[in-house]
């Protein structure tokens, strides 16, 4: 896909995550949408690492909704879940986790494609585990490609299936390159391409990931082993390594040229919990915090079609359009309704489950056909009483009474002189 062809060159930013970098996906979908043109068309330059670099190549073939559905799908078969890391825990001996899924699905999402299939800059960083660090990239200049660590005919899946590979987790593809479990700095990258492009006016927008509000109290109140353990280091280290590149850029670009899109959230999110519990909460969370700054993003928006263009959809239609596209994967609240019209709207949409299908109705049918055949008296006094349980006691007591007390003897009155006593009472 051609890029734009202006002055104005805007680079993106895509970190690694894990399982987190569907919140970045989903920000990429929110721009697709309310701007009405692809990733690669609004952004000339992309910077990207592990999770993040799948996320950038795909959106050169997929819309951001499709590759946002492609997540949704396979997440569950890519990366390893909590029994993985619970077996892993009490192993005597570290065992990969099985690459299969995760290629098969880069397979079925590129082909054959090559580096030459891509348009525009793209740079994506892995590392050798002998010490070595690769930043693979390609330069698009007027007079052909410029390739380093990498040639037009280099495969999209090997290169992704280096960028991804946790070291531990996933098997080293040739036996020696990893993730870096970092992000580059994008002022190497900026001055690269202040080099090659010389009349461009550079744009800076990161993406960024969701972080935990509250690491603060936790490095005040916790012990190490719990924030070790909780990976509070871990967001820390990365919430200060975004910003610092921030500040790193500050020295060649104006703050009104640098655009940073993290999620701060005050529940806490793992980068390596695969359940769909999170993936629901993340999503919900993202979409919270990007209604929350609507105003944000519509004027990144407009920056990025050179403020010249109608958007081509609102903030609030985008996000109403994205819950219907991921609602059927996330996890569904479940509501005992006999009509579900009545029930307002919401998302994720409940699961509405008829009173007929619930175990409780089940366990009291079968109770009812029991006692129904066991004393279809006490039946016909439940049923004529409409289950009202303080009048079938009274009457069932009545009925005892009946059964088991003498009758009173009949009281004489001078309504009714006539009437006598019963002579069998005694």
């Amino acid at each position: 896909m051609p890029h734009s062809t202006e002055d104005a060159h805007p680079i993106l930013q895509l970190h690694g995550g894990g399982t987190l970098v569907l919140g970045q996906l989903i920000k990429c979908a929110i721009i697709e949408l309310i701007t009405g043109k692809r990733i690669p068309n609004l952004f000339p330059s992309i910077i990207a690492d592990s999770g993040g670099a799948i996320v950038a190549l795909g959106l050169h073939f997929k819309s951001a909704e499709e590759i946002l559905d492609v997540f949704m799908r396979e997440l569950p078969n890519v990366l390893p879940d909590r029994k993985f890391f619970l077996s892993q825990a009490v192993a005597r001996k570290n065992r990969h986790f099985d690459p299969t899924g995760l290629k098969t699905a880069l397979e079925n999402v590129f082909g054959k494609k090559t580096l030459a299939d891509v348009t525009g800059n793209i740079f994506i960083r892995t590392h050798a585990i002998d010490g070595d660090s690769q930043r693979i990239s390609k330069i698009s200049h007027a007079s052909g490609p410029e390739y380093s660590h990498a040639d037009g005919s280099t495969s999209l899946v090997d290169i992704l299936l280096k960028a991804t590979a946790i070291p531990g987790i996933l098997p080293a593809p040739d036996g020696k390159y990893i993730d870096t479990l970092t992000d580059q700095n994008p002022l190497a990258v900026l001055i690269k391409l202040q080099k090659a492009f010389v009349q461009k006016t550079f744009r800076y927008v990161m993406v960024g990931n969701i972080h935990h509000t509250e690491l603060p109290a936790s490095f005040r109140d916790n012990s190490f082993i719990r924030n070790h353990l909780t990976g509070v280091y871990q967001s820390y280290a990365a919430l200060h390594r975004q910003s610092a590149h921030i500040e790193d850029l500050q020295e060649f670009l104006g703050s009104s040229q640098i655009t940073s899109l993290i999620t701060l959230s005050k529940h806490r999110f793992s980068s390596i919990d695969n359940s769909a519990r999170q993936r629901t909460n993340l999503t919900i969370e993202t979409l919270d915090d990007i209604a929350a700054r609507k105003e944000e993003y519509e004027k990144l928006a407009r920056t990025l079609l050179g403020g010249t263009q109608n958007l081509a959809m609102t903030v609030e239609q985008a996000i109403a359009r994205i819950r219907v596209w991921v609602d059927p994967y996330m996890v569904r609240e479940k509501v005992i309704s006999d009509t579900p019209d009545e029930i307002p709207a919401q998302f994720p949409s409940p699961s509405i489950v008829p009173t007929c299908d619930t175990a409780p109705y089940k366990i009291g049918h079968l109770a009812g056909c029991f006692l129904a055949k066991a004393s279809p008296d006490l039946t016909r006094i439940i049923i004529s009483h409409d289950f009202n349980w303080g009048a079938v006691r009274r009457s069932i007591l009545v009925n005892l009474s009946g059964n088991f007390l003498p009758s009173r003897r009949p009281i004489k009155s001078a309504a009714d002189p006539g009437a006598r006593s019963d002579p069998n009472f005694r």
